[in-house]
């Protein structure tokens, strides 16, 4: 035998084995791998994940999470801290782009410091992923609750804050009680009468309106009390109709001339008055205005040039300075309502018997009328709102807090004193004050009627921008 004839030269044999490997690949014979079948897999993609709003305050509220990915067969959703209901895994599959959305709930924070949730979306297909992450903050909240006699036997029937350090409740008997660091003021500034509303405009020196069950109004500046004055209602024989509320801000006016104080008041019959009442000048009232409301009405404002009347059936009209609205707009449509309040951002929140709570706003002359939300099933006795807050107090003594915005929904109501305030305490009325914007810091004062006498509670509330 030749043995030249019988081995092949190594490089010739070279030669044979790769030409068998075409020849097996030619025939669809796989199992000669020649490239890689993970490198011809496209890798996930991931243009976007956002979540809106990136900001929560002051109680948890839903957060959309949304999302663009492609080549991706599934995607995962975690959260650090963890929340209900995640992670979650869906199907994003798709060589071309799918958009998606998701709803997030982080977890309430009382804390004494704001909560950073990661969120982190993973996409994978095959052995390939990406993962991509965003945060959403949500403030803390802090609430302390002290309480003090008021040391009257009079029933409070309404309170106002100018400031967190001065409040001013009103109710029978002509009753006024100023309440600041030296304790609570009492005296009787309208004979016999029931004084149904008192609002102050914030700011300092304090600057109050408080009207009554006759018609009548008071104000209240440099520490004293003026005699009660005519409201303009009646005529022709027939009963002026009681004051049921009153609603004051400060004039907002680019020369010194016009500074002052203006005021919206409601009245039983469903009317409005307007009352200004201009630096160092006399009061000026306009005549009683039919709205188109019926029964009592409750004022609400946000500026001297915006501000709501509601009545008992959950209608309002707004006021924009010089003149009303017509007709009424349908805002709460269970009716009784028992409270309103605008912050001076715009935003506003009605409140009625059946423990529901409506958010709002006007704007020039439009309606955003949110649903109602419904906190509690006791009845909703009265609302404060200012900028970042609207807290709300029921007949059982529980108070919900909510965080207030005029650009957007109310994001729920959560109660954040519970077992503090109790249905004995028979809390007749809320008002909140700002203390400084930046860290948000406010103060909230609840009057009680309870058994155990009339009491004064101030709660205190830090919300951390």
């Amino acid at each position: 035998m030749n043995r030249s004839t019988t081995h092949a030269h190594p490089r010739t044999r070279h030669r044979v084995l790769l030409g068998a490997a075409s020849l097996a690949i030619a025939a669809g014979i796989t199992a000669v791998p020649v490239v890689s079948a993970m490198a011809l897999t496209p890798p996930p993609v991931i243009s976007s994940l956002t979540l809106t709003p990136k900001l929560l305050a002051p109680a948890s509220g839903q957060v959309k999470v949304s999302g663009a990915v492609k080549n991706a067969a599934t995607c995962t959703i975690s959260v650090t801290p963890t929340v209900p209901n995640f992670p979650v895994t869906f199907s994003c599959k798709g060589s071309t782009t799918s958009y998606w959305t998701r709803a997030l709930l982080p977890t309430e924070n009382s804390a004494a410091a704001p909560v950073h949730f990661k969120v982190t979306l993973t996409a994978k297909a095959g052995g390939l992923s990406a993962t991509k992450t965003a945060t959403v903050e949500v403030e803390a909240y802090h609430w302390s609750i002290a309480q003090r006699p008021l040391g009257s036997t009079a029933l409070m029937r309404s309170l106002s804050c100018a400031t967190t350090k001065v409040c001013v409740a009103v109710g029978t008997s002509g009753h006024a009680i100023v309440i600041d660091a030296l304790g609570p003021h009492r005296s009787t500034v309208d004979g016999t009468h029931t004084l149904t509303s008192v609002s102050c405009a914030p700011g300092s020196p304090p600057f109050c309106v408080a009207v009554d069950d006759a018609n009548q109004y008071l104000t209240y500046s440099g520490g004293k009390w003026s005699a009660p004055a005519a409201g303009g209602g009646g005529s022709g024989g027939t009963v002026a109709p009681a004051f049921t509320s009153v609603s004051c801000r400060l004039r907002e006016s680019p020369t010194k001339a016009t500074l002052g104080r203006s005021c919206v008041a409601g009245d039983a019959a469903g009317g409005a008055t307007v009352m200004d009442f201009p630096l160092g000048q006399p009061a000026k009232l306009s005549p009683p205005v039919t709205t188109g409301l019926t029964g009592s009405t409750f004022a609400a404002c946000s500026s001297d040039t915006s501000c709501v009347v509601a009545d008992v059936d959950g209608d309002g009209v707004a006021y924009n300075g010089t003149t009303f609205s017509a007709p009424p707009v349908p805002i709460d449509l269970k009716g009784h309502v028992t409270a309103a309040s605008c912050a001076s951002d715009g935003s506003c929140v009605v409140v009625d018997s059946g423990g529901g709570a409506v958010s709002f706003s006007v704007s020039g002359g439009k309606w955003t009328v949110h649903v109602r939300e419904s906190p509690t099933k006791a009845s909703l006795r009265s609302v404060s709102c200012v900028v970042g807050l609207c807290a709300a107090v029921a007949s059982d003594g529980s108070v919900y807090q909510s965080a207030a915005s005029a650009r957007s929904k109310y994001k729920g109501w959560d109660g954040t004193i519970k077992g503090k305030l109790k249905a004995s305490d028979n809390v007749a009325a809320v008002s909140c004050a700002l203390d400084k914007p930046t860290p948000l810091q406010l103060t909230c004062d609840f009057v009680s009627n309870g058994t155990s006498g009339h009491k004064d509670f101030k709660g205190h509330v830090t919300l951390l921008k």
